[in-house]
Parts: C-alpha cells; structure tokens; sequence
C-alpha cells in the first residue's frame, strides 16, 4: 500500500510530471499526427522509495548476506527502476531474452541473473548462458534440448499437493491446473537425469502464491523447500547451493481508511519483520542439525515497487448513462491492464483540476473508465467523492504489473513515467508512446 510519506512526497510533483510528460498533442493543424501521443495520463515513480523498500526487506530477511531478492523484471522493467534496485544489491529473475539484456543494461554481472522461464527453446538457453545466467528449468525435458550442460542448474518444482493450507491460489490456481513446475513426485528422476548429464551444482525453486500476504503461507514454502533440500541430499548425495521460494509476497492495495471498501482477513499488510525472523529461524536451525545451508532467494517485484508510485489521469466527461461513469484521458488498458482483467482493486484518490486531493464532496457510487473497445472498467461501481470533469484519478500502487502489462488494442498508446528522483528532482525514464511508436512495425505499402 502506498505510504503516507511516499503519497505526500508525489503530490506537490504531479502537475509538473503531467507537464514534463506532455511532449505533443494531436492537432490536424500542428504537426505530423503519427508523432503525436494519445494517453494525457502519467506514472510517478519515488525512487526513494524503491531504496527503503529495498533495504527493509535487506534488513528483515537477508541480516546475513546469504542471499538476496532476485527481482522479477517482468513486474517493472524499466532501466531506471532496476538499476537504482542492482544499486542496493538486488539481483534480478528473468523469463526472456529481453529481460537479460535489460538487466545487463543496468550492470547485473554473471551468477547475477536467474533465467526462469516456460517453453524455452535451446537458443533462448544458450543466450542465458552465454550470458553468465543460472538456468531454472521449468521441466525435465528441457535437459535433453541442452547442446552444452551447465555447471549449475535449478528445477523450479510444483510444491501445491504438497501443502497443508490446500495446496492451491486464487491467481495462479489449483495445483492439477498450473503449467509450472516439475511435480513434486517426479523432482527426484529430475535431478537424477541432470546429476548423470554431469551437473555440479544444484539449486531448488518454486512459485506457489501471487499477491498473498500471509506470512505463514510463505513460512510453509520455505520449510517445504527445505524439506526437499534433505530429500534430495539423503536419495542423491546432492547438496543444494541456494533454494528460491519465488515471489508472491503480496501488498494490499486496499486502504484501510477507505470507507467505502469492506476489507477481509486477506487484506492485512504483510508481516516481513515476522517472515523474516521465521525464515531466519527455519534456516539456521537447518544448519545446525544439517551442517550445511542453501543460500536463500526471493524473486519478489510487486511487494517491492508497486507501492512506490502512482498513475495520474485527468477526467474529461462524466456520462449518466445505465451507471455513472467518469471518463479518463488516458488508456487503462494501456497503463492498468490488471485493474480489468484481473479482480484487481487499486485505491483511488479523487484530485482536483490543480491535482489536489478533494475534500467535501458527496459520495455517490460510480465508475471509472478509459477509451478501450472492451467493456473493461479501471474502477467499477465503488463510492468515491462525486468526479467532475477536470478533475484527476489517482492510482496508487501502479509501478508493478500495471504499464509492463498493457496493450495497444485500438491504436491507444501508453503514458509517459517520471521518476521523483532521491535529490528530489523528476526524470523522464520512459517517454510516452506515440502513434508511429504502435505502428512502426508495418511495412510500407508501396
């Protein structure tokens, strides 16, 4: 959940990122049209921020250097982000080719990057190697495309049936139905196959939850990972270098002040000073009956940065129709695709046309919706303080999962991002799209 101190520092700093991300408009009578940006929204990233939120997991979680977070650079891949996170030593998980070379862009250095990733080809591997990456095979089949064997090599294995809170996730789904991981009972012969192949080193990962914030469900990975990490070592003489309990970790994007949403069991903020001590204990008593500890990894991304900024969109109609709705001038399937393909919830803050937040209003029930072809809503029927037109929607918690997911369905390009840096000045670390930036990969006709 975005901080009060974090919401306070953005607010003074969104007139002018609306400014500084405004570089063109469409008009027949200025200009080429193709160089024009559609989106009038922007995203506002606190790198101070990023850094506390960096450190505080640091401190909670790894007080002894034995580890690290691994973050997803699928959840925000832009350069600025991930390399203020390298800056504060996190290291990164990729699933592409591209995301290696992003997190190469920003330093990430060989033994550095974790190559996770689902219907791989042998190019896409090799790539990964060539590059210094450790492979995190999702399948044992993936061991016979392997042209080269690699000293190291993890599994990433399907933990759900194992579980004693169910074995499934609202997200990701019930273990029978997920496309990843080895299960767990064929995890053995997996490892087998690669130690005969000539493996040296061996690592364990798995991915169970996404956006879970109960401290005990992530608890409960950490000792199934390490429960294996014995299986293995008894069955195979292997002994694991690192095991990595994926991300997942969640924030609750619900505000707690917000009289208008009923929050539940599941909403809590997630505990990481608990986590921490509990994963702390699990491990070291680990290695004081077992002689030997894995080093620990997180691959989290969202627990990281989506709190540490926000999405800005201006208002121009209210329509009165079977519903209210209030409609922006921004694309939510372009820069918020999850708040409508997914029952994903983001606080909302109502700003005036000087992008203040509103006080006295009445609270009438209605929806927020963008120019997207798809009956798709960024906030649908929720009581807000009464939106006019010039006003300002306020997304909180946008930096993951929000812009890296959108589309460009109906030609609709993206907003800019500005970056709050920490010597309190703004940065433009992506530019807006524009109309040739979405159609330049046509051919000409002639």
């Amino acid at each position: 959940m975005l901080d009060e101190k974090t919401r306070k520092s953005l607010l003074p700093w969104i007139p002018n990122a609306l400014k500084l991300g405004r570089t063109s408009s469409l008009d027949p009578n200025v200009g080429n049209p193709w160089e024009c940006q559609l989106s009038k929204g922007v995203h506002l990233i606190s790198q101070q921020s990023l850094i506390d939120r960096a450190t505080l997991m640091k401190h909670h979680i790894w007080p002894n250097g034995r580890g690290t977070n691994l973050f997803a650079v699928k959840g925000q891949p832009n350069h600025f982000v991930l390399k203020t996170l390298h800056d504060q030593g996190f290291c990164f998980d990729c699933s592409s080719p591209t995301e290696i070379l992003d997190a190469m862009t920003v330093g990430a250095k060989p033994g550095e990057i974790m190559y996770t990733a689902n219907a791989t080809p042998w190019e896409h591997l090799k790539f990964a190697l060539a590059h210094g990456a450790k492979l995190n095979l999702d399948d044992v089949c993936y061991l016979d495309i392997l042209e080269t064997v690699p000293e190291t090599i993890s599994f990433r294995v399907n933990i759900a049936k194992m579980r004693k809170d169910g074995g499934q996730n609202k997200i990701i789904g019930k273990a029978g139905k997920q496309k990843y991981g080895v299960p767990y009972e064929k995890l053995v012969a997996a490892y087998r196959k690669a130690k005969t192949m000539g493996v040296k080193y061996f690592g364990l990962h798995t991915m169970f939850a996404s956006n879970n914030r109960n401290w005990k469900t992530h608890v409960m990975t950490v000792q199934i990972l390490l429960e294996i990490a014995l299986q293995l070592k008894s069955e195979l003489g292997i002994q694991l270098q690192f095991i990595n309990a994926g991300g997942g970790i969640g924030v609750d994007y619900k505000h707690p002040d917000d009289p208008t949403v009923k929050l539940t069991e599941d909403d809590q903020p997630f505990d990481l000073q608990r986590y921490g001590r509990e994963v702390n204990i699990l491990l070291n008593e680990f290695e004081q009956t077992n002689r030997w500890r894995p080093d620990f990894y997180l691959e989290c991304a969202r627990y990281v940065a989506a709190p540490t900024g926000v999405w800005v969109a201006p208002i121009i109609a209210v329509t009165q129709k079977y519903r209210r709705f209030a409609c922006m001038a921004a694309c939510d399937g372009a820069d918020l695709l999850r708040a409508g393909i997914y029952p994903a919830h983001h606080h909302v803050i109502i700003l005036d046309k000087d992008c203040r937040p509103v006080e006295g209003r009445k609270i009438i029930r209605q929806s927020i919706v963008g120019p997207l072809c798809e009956n798709i809503h960024a906030v649908s029927q929720r009581y807000l303080p009464e939106i006019h037109i010039g006003d300002h929607i306020m997304f909180c918690d946008s930096v993951c999962h929000g812009i890296e997911m959108g589309m460009n369905y109906n030609g609709w390009t993206k907003s800019p991002q500005i970056m709050h840096m920490a010597d309190d000045s703004l940065k433009v670390i992506a530019r807006a799209q524009t109309i040739k930036d979405i159609r330049s990969l046509q051919m000409p006709l002639n």
